[in-house]
């Protein structure tokens, strides 16, 4: 019994030994491995009416930890996100990744995010039909869409970029009523945008054959207007000349027009108008310009106050009356 109890602290010592023997041991059996997932990155923060530029769809993570720990993992097993909290304008931030416990996370690629953030917005514009190459001189159409404004929406900043928005038309085919063609918007430079989104994205062009309009100049007659309250010092066109555009049967029976001034004789002071021509235009003759008239008015001149000029008013000359001035005449 008592060679059991003796040396005590040699035989703990010994005890120690061993169980830091078995420790190196067992920590050799158990294997250590290395890891790749694509994760998807979660944008936590972000309003519907919100759009974020830069940041990156997926990020490629490395991982180690215990061989058949890492051999169940799946890229399910991981979370990337980032966090914006609401936030507006320009960003910099780092993704952040959570992975499961007693796995180390060795490297993010890409580990940090730059970009904006922006409003979305949506705005109406209305559609110009633009052929593909010119159409012959001989064949002129008006062109009219269905519906006719669209809807575009996207980012503000792209939104401010468009300049136009235009439906392109194959000449080859303007003997069809209707077409239905894509919608481009376009930029200052003529490129097309991308990154909208565009409802309708096709359209219904309608095409209809127009008549060939020529030019021709005519005589341009004035009406004098009627102004009984003041002179009329001077009345005199800006042209004598008028040109009009119309189908050339119709020009070749007119050989001028007839035009008056529409003036307020209501409100009329002395002075000089310049006031536009009203035109007396046939059916189907439209005019490139519209001359003015210009009228100065002076005030009537004041009339002579009377009995200022007895001269020439002949007035009977009476004498004082007397009694026999005021006896009645008998006739003899």
């Amino acid at each position: 019994m008592k060679q059991m109890f003796s040396n005590i602290p040699q035989k703990i010592a010994v005890l120690l030994f061993a169980i830091l023997i078995w420790y190196l041991v067992s920590l050799n059996n158990i294997s250590t491995s290395q890891k790749s997932f694509t994760v998807p990155v979660v944008l936590e923060g972000i309003v519907e009416n919100q759009i974020v530029s830069g940041a990156p769809s997926n990020v490629e993570i490395e991982v180690s930890g215990p061989s058949k720990q890492i051999d169940r993992l799946k890229p399910e097993s991981f979370n990337a996100y980032l966090d914006f909290n609401q936030e507006s304008g320009s960003y910099d931030k780092r993704i952040r990744v959570d992975f499961p416990q007693g796995i180390r996370l060795i490297s993010t690629a890409p580990a940090t995010s730059i970009g904006t953030i922006e409003q979305v917005s949506k705005k109406d514009y209305t559609v110009e039909v633009v052929f593909e190459t010119p159409l012959s001189e001989n064949s002129i159409f008006s062109a009219r869409t269905e519906p006719i404004l669209i809807s575009i929406e996207g980012r503000e900043s792209v939104l401010e970029r468009i300049t136009k928005v235009i439906a392109i038309v194959n000449p080859t085919r303007v003997n069809l009523n209707e077409i239905i063609t894509k919608i481009v918007a376009l930029d200052l430079d003529n490129q097309a945008i991308s990154d909208l989104d565009i409802n309708p994205q096709e359209i219904k062009v309608i095409l209809e054959k127009s008549p060939i309009l020529h030019p021709k100049v005519v005589e341009l007659i004035l009406e004098k207007p009627e102004i009984t309250d003041f002179v009329l010092e001077s009345f005199r066109l800006s042209n004598n000349t008028i040109t009009i555009v119309g189908q050339k049967p119709v020009l070749d029976n007119i050989s001028q027009i007839n035009a008056k001034v529409d003036l307020d004789t209501q409100n009329l002071e002395q002075g000089t108008y310049n006031i536009k021509t009203v035109l007396e235009l046939p059916s189907g003759i439209a005019t490139m310009d519209t001359p003015s008239v210009e009228i100065i008015l002076k005030n009537l001149p004041e009339p002579e106050a009377e009995g200022e000029n007895n001269d020439t008013i002949d007035t009977p000359i009476r004498g004082p009356d007397t009694p026999q001035n005021n006896q009645p005449s008998t006739g003899f």
